[in-house]
């Protein structure tokens, strides 16, 4: 250390005080260099926050003054309903400020803010990258500054994803109703995202988005209906391939489908698939009648095309007033619809093709639980053609058994199945025979859901007038797709004579299925049953009776458009007498233009009384939602009625 101090600070330093004075010009120099060094280094830095900073104040000022907060796209991407004060998320993480489920212009701002955060360790974290559907729209609006650079290069999880490059187009999927459970009594809605152009528009690997309550395994059905009509449930979109949609509703449910092709552009395309990204997984409030599945979906698509589709003045949002409001010219949101029957219409059609003794040794192998060689030789005495037929019309059976029992294969089953795969595979190989399946028209193309009617009516005693109201109606008198299911919600009827002027009769909920069986095969007729819970208003006491009534039978095709049926059971009273036993005998005659309704209805009661009531109700359709009925009812008396029925 002595040798480096001497060399670089020789004795003759000390004794120099001209070299002392350029020592101390060399210090004073060296530090203005060490500032300079430090002004360069930081300065970029605090001019780029500056900038930042100046930048962000400019996006808040322009948002201000293109009244972005009260822009009913922003209130769309934040769910707020029209006049609401506080959004539907029930999310925190979906808002960047403390209040911004409340107050859309903080939220505004303090997305502005967001924007411009670090990028940390994981840049999917980041605003934008959690966000994208949001940014999308507030860069259409603001011009922010390498939005669409930053979400590119920086968000792999999206980039992953990749829907927003995968999708060519949307589709909107109308499931049939299902009286199995309440929850579909009035049908599903659910989003397809369509991936493949080469395959056909039900590719099973398309995605889909769903929207439903999260209800706890194995929860008690009177719970459940309770919570779901009070919003005791939290609902959230939740992303499956179509495949998972079409195994529960098609192949397990049994339940038709309906795909609406939505006519979007590539920039509504990328807005709808990047707002997916932002609220799959976040929590809503659900409610059974209105904030469900269809309203959702309808808040995604009006979000995204800027039209009115989730607003309806009932107190309720069925998923068949979403696929109403899509129509209309002036939209011009579907392209195209296609019918997408259910695994059993596919099947039934499949046995078409089957001749009576073909469809017999089906029977037998599954009745009997038999692989006997007595019923496959029946099979091996057929020519080559009609094996292949019967062995591939099994196999499709075999399949559609064993997924509606829920894939409990046992040991008939299985040893059945690899009978019917060695046959087959013994013989040539031919494309399948799956047969014609009728297209079915849409719930949403016949008549709407809520019905008035008026009518006059007519008796050997009397003469006056009807007011009927149903808040749901799709019944036997009505054009629907239920194919002779029905489903009635709240039908009061109000009578007007000179009698009296009161409330005649009260449906609060009628349902039924007198659908026949389409199946050729004697275990696949199912039975027909209906229930009724109403009050009737006893004319001579004044009063009302309340009743419910359940009854079963069997129900049969005569032709292609006419069917009977027959039902059996208790009828339970509130006054005496207190049981009745009834036996209804009816028929149903579909057409393209009317529909011809008829039934004889006995009574015996257990007192010992018996009646009989016997009716009869012709509906014309006239226009859409407009038909024109005549009715003949015997009790006592003779009533004739004619009037006519408005739907909206």
């Amino acid at each position: 250390m002595q040798r480096l101090r001497a060399v670089f600070f020789p004795a003759s330093f000390k004794n120099s005080p001209a070299l002392q004075t350029r020592f101390s010009a060399f210090k004073n120099y060296s530090f203005l260099l060490f500032v300079f060094a430090l002004f360069i280094f930081f300065y970029p830095l605090y001019s780029n926050a500056n900038e930042h900073a100046s930048d962000i104040e400019l996006l808040k000022q322009r948002a201000i003054e293109k009244h972005l907060a009260s822009h009913l796209t922003w209130s769309r991407l934040l769910y707020f309903r029209e006049g609401a004060n506080k959004s539907d998320l029930n999310d925190d993480g979906y808002f960047f400020d403390p209040h911004g489920n409340q107050d859309k212009e903080k939220e505004l701002l303090a997305s502005i803010d967001a924007y411009f955060s670090p990028w940390l360790e994981n840049p999917d974290a980041h605003p934008i990258c959690k966000f994208p559907g949001r940014y999308f729209w507030l860069n259409k609006q603001l011009g922010l500054p390498e939005f669409e650079e930053q979400l590119k290069e920086k968000c792999k999880r999206i980039q992953v994803w990749g829907f927003q490059e995968k999708t060519n187009s949307v589709s909107l999927m109308l499931v049939s109703g299902y009286l199995g459970n309440p929850a579909s009594s009035f049908g599903h809605a659910f989003l397809k995202l369509n991936m493949n152009q080469t395959q056909a528009n039900t590719s099973l690997f398309d995605k889909s988005l769903n929207y439903g309550a999260a209800v706890p395994p194995n929860e008690n059905m009177i719970r459940y209906v309770v919570l779901g009509i009070s919003g005791g449930y939290q609902g959230r979109f939740t992303g499956e391939y179509f495949f998972t949609q079409d195994r529960v509703y098609s192949r397990t449910e049994f339940r038709d489908m309906w795909e609406y092709k939505l006519n979007l552009n590539e920039e509504q395309l990328e807005f709808l698939m990047l707002h997916l990204w932002d609220i799959t997984g976040r929590e809503f409030q659900y409610f059974f009648f209105d904030r469900n599945c269809a309203y959702r979906l309808a808040q995604l698509i009006e979000l995204v095309t800027e039209t009115e589709l989730s607003e309806d003045f009932r107190p309720w949002y069925l998923p068949e007033v979403l696929f109403q409001n899509l129509g209309g010219s002036e939209k011009n949101l579907v392209s195209e619809i296609n019918f997408v029957p259910s695994s059993q219409r596919v099947l039934y059609a499949q046995l078409e093709n089957l001749s009576k003794d073909e469809l017999a040794i089906i029977e037998a192998i599954h009745e009997k639980k038999s692989l006997d060689d007595e019923v496959w030789n029946r099979i091996a005495e057929l020519d080559e053609n009609r094996q292949i037929i019967v062995l591939d019309a099994l196999l499709a059976y075999h399949k559609y058994l064993l997924i509606a029992s829920g894939n409990q294969q046992d040991d008939f089953m299985r040893k059945l199945e690899q009978k019917i795969l060695l046959s087959r595979l013994a013989l040539p190989a031919k494309e399948r025979e799956q047969g014609s399946v009728a297209e079915l028209v849409s719930p949403a193309e016949g008549n709407k859901a809520t019905n008035v009617s008026l009518s006059a009516f007519h008796t050997k005693y009397e003469n006056g007038g009807l007011l009927n109201f149903a808040a749901y109606k799709k019944d036997l008198t009505n054009r629907n797709s239920l194919e002779g299911n029905e489903l009635v919600l709240l039908d009061f009827t109000f009578r007007d004579s000179e009698a009296y002027s009161a409330l005649e009769h009260v449906d609060f909920i009628k349902a039924g299925n007198l659908k026949p069986s389409q199946s050729y095969l004697s275990s696949e007729r199912k039975w027909s049953w209906q229930i009724n819970l109403g009050a009737d208003r006893d004319v001579l006491e004044r009063d009302y009776i309340a009743y419910f009534k359940a009854s079963m039978g069997k129900s049969f095709y005569l032709n292609q458009n006419l069917f009977v049926y027959g039902l059996l059971g208790p009828q339970l009273n509130h006054q005496e007498p207190i049981a009745d036993l009834s036996f209804k005998s009816g028929l149903v005659y579909l057409h393209s233009k009317f529909i011809f309704s008829g039934f004889n209805e006995q009574y015996w009661s257990e007192d010992g009384n018996h009646e009989t009531v016997v009716e009869g109700n012709v509906s014309f359709f006239v226009e859409e939602n407009i038909n024109l009925f005549i009715k003949l009812k015997d009790v006592e008396d003779t009533e004739s009625q004619a009037g006519i029925s408005f739907y909206f």
